[in-house]
Formats: C-alpha cells, sequence, structure tokens
C-alpha cells in the first residue's frame, strides 16, 4: 500500500538553512508509515519561517489518487483550524485515503450514527458576546439538539452546556472545562460542529483526549474516541 507524508514546519530565522530539524520529523515520520505497513512514494513538505505556506499541502491535495494513506505528525499540520482541517479530512477521505496521525492514531469521520443504544448524552454550544443574537442562537441550538435526539435517537439527554465567548481577548470555555469535569455522566457529545467546541485544532484534539468520549457533529458526523496506544 502506497502512502504520502505531509509535515508543516515552521522555522525561526536563525534556523533557516539549518536541515536538521526537518530531517528528524521527516525520518520519524517516514518511520511510523513503514511500521503500519505502508511503502512512503510521496512527501510534501512545507517549510517556512512565517507559517504560511501552504504550497505543498495544495500539491498533496491534487495528487492524492495516488496514494492509500496519508500520514502527519499531528492533526494541527494539515490545518491549523478545526473547521478546515475537518473539511479537508473529508475531502482526502472521500479521494479513499486513511488519515493517519502520529498523535491521534487513525482518523475518520462517519455518517453511522449509534442509535441502537440510549446513550447518556451531553451538548456543547459556545457563541460570541458581542453578537446581540448570540442568546437567541444560542436557544435555538439547544432546541435543535433536543428536538434532534427526541426525533431521531433513543439517546437520553443528560445536560446542555453553553459558553459565552469575547472576541476581543481570550476567554475561558468554564462550561466546557464543566463538561470535562463531567464526561463521566455521558457516554456520548454532541455539538454542532467540531470547531464551535473549540476553532485551534491542536486545542481540539487535546479537549478530545480529556473528554475521552466519541464526539458527534451535526454538521460533519461522528469523531470516533479511540484511546491512545
Amino acid at each position: 500500500m502506497k502512502a504520502a507524508l505531509y509535515l508543516k514546519t515552521c522555522l525561526k530565522k536563525n534556523q533557516i538553512g539549518k536541515p536538521q530539524r526537518v530531517n528528524a520529523s521527516v525520518n520519524v515520520l517516514w518511520g511510523f508509515a513503514a511500521s503500519s505497513g505502508y511503502e512512503v512514494e510521496g512527501l510534501y513538505h512545507d517549510i517556512s519561517e512565517a507559517g504560511m505556506s501552504r504550497t505543498e499541502r495544495q500539491m498533496l491535495l491534487e495528487q492524492c489518487d495516488q496514494y492509500d494513506a496519508l500520514f502527519l505528525s499531528c492533526a494541527f499540520h494539515l490545518s491549523r483550524t478545526t473547521r478546515q482541517y475537518f473539511a479537508l479530512m473529508k475531502e482526502l477521505e472521500a479521494k479513499g485515503l486513511e488519515i493517519h496521525s502520529k498523535d491521534h492514531g487513525i482518523l475518520s469521520v462517519s455518517n453511522a450514527i449509534p442509535i441502537e443504544k440510549p446513550l447518556r448524552v451531553a451538548t456543547y454550544y459556545s457563541h460570541i458576546i458581542s453578537d446581540i443574537n448570540g442568546h437567541k442562537y444560542s436557544d435555538i441550538q439547544n432546541q435543535v439538539f433536543s428536538l434532534y435526539i427526541k426525533k431521531e435517537t433513543p439517546w437520553i439527554l443528560v445536560d446542555q452546556y453553553i459558553d459565552k465567548l469575547d472576541e476581543k481577548k481570550v476567554t475561558k470555555q468554564t462550561e466546557l472545562l464543566k463538561l470535562i469535569e463531567n464526561k463521566d455522566k455521558y457516554d456520548i457529545i454532541i455539538v454542532s460542529d467540531f470547531g464551535n467546541l473549540c476553532w485551534d485544532t491542536s486545542r481540539f484534539f487535546n479537549i478530545r483526549k480529556e473528554l475521552a468520549k466519541d464526539i458527534y457533529s451535526l454538521e460533519e458526523g461522528i469523531l470516533k474516541f479511540v484511546e491512545e496506544v
């Protein structure tokens, strides 16, 4: 089976031209793919000082039908923002690629929702304080969650969490922290979309690890939680 590697490396000015760090990252990811039974036939590596260049990622998207799997060091490399990460992930999956992350395992979003059991559910939603309609949207979203659970599943709605965020400064997601603290009360977490849980890809996967639960996005599908080996 054929695999492609994708890495994103941001180097400081005094590191440009020094290949040691770059080569080490490539070697680790290459070994990860080989140990998973894949033959590496493509390497795509965006290297820049500012961290903005994505020409190699675009080339990967254009050539991805040549491979069976894509290997990443971490999901963050594919995109910094959660929404874009999952959009790219679904695009790659639609073209037949299985996505492996060294830090997060095999990543896949499925539309196969587990409706055969009465799972205990918590919902989470966040909105910006400055949005004058934010409270209205939150109420509507909670109603959407409740109606979906009632009409489409045998699940049991236990709790609903809403965070009010300030776009002008970093806002602590206190309700999200409560959700993590109470995680043992639930079997699955429902969100409107994965980016609403957290916009930053790296932090999203840290939250997923803390929750240790399947997360179901009404927009994207279900992201199963698998214990890291």
